[in-house]
């Protein structure tokens, strides 16, 4: 049946993306320094591209996700496209994790002379102040999620190794039961 056989190749396509995604994090992650990670610079669509991370996502049994995209259509980065994909990726990921069975995520940009300003933002649990400090070192997990949700603690590590790599910046704010927001900021 050519439908199943479709859905087949689709499934496994996305499996397989996963899997290799995976596998960039960790080859990526032990570099000894962010200067050592290959990139593919280039013009990227900032609006375009998320628009590809949220068709993306899986949306868990029992919960209900909303993705809005305010990006600019018009928003233009110099960023490798695959890391750029697979951070953006992360942070929209763990917001649907590490939330309620509503999800609201919001991404919006910011531009000046100097750098691109992307806010991913959600209204999940969020992250407690203990934890924020740490959340960006390798295989940490936060006392609240280490045993609920799978995982290695490797995402975020992940996320501010390939930002630095792209000479940029990443900060959290979060407040517990009412969201966290995520800020990158990328040279212009």
């Amino acid at each position: 049946d050519k439908a199943v056989r479709k859905e087949l190749l689709t499934e496994s396509r996305k499996a397989l993306d996963n899997l290799y995604a995976y596998f960039s994090k960790l080859r990526d992650i032990t570099f000894n320094n962010v200067e050592q990670i290959p990139l593919n610079i280039q013009s990227i669509n900032l609006h375009d591209l998320f628009d590809i991370v949220a068709q993306a996502i899986v949306q868990p049994s029992g919960k209900t996700v909303n993705i809005h995209n305010e990006i600019t259509t018009d928003m233009i980065v110099s960023a490798d496209r695959a890391h750029l994909y697979n951070i953006l990726n992360n942070l929209v990921e763990n917001a649907v994790k590490y939330s309620g069975s509503e999800v609201e995520i919001n991404v919006s940009a910011t531009e000046s002379v100097e750098v691109i300003e992307l806010m991913v933002s959600d209204n999940g649990n969020g992250i407690p102040s203990g934890d924020l400090k740490h959340i960006f070192q390798r295989f940490y997990r936060g006392k609240a999620s280490a045993g609920e949700q799978p995982g290695m603690g490797l995402g975020l590590a992940y996320v501010r190794l390939l930002v630095e790599a792209h000479g940029g910046d990443i900060t959290v704010q979060s407040t517990e039961g009412k969201g966290t927001c995520f800020t990158i900021k990328l040279p212009h």
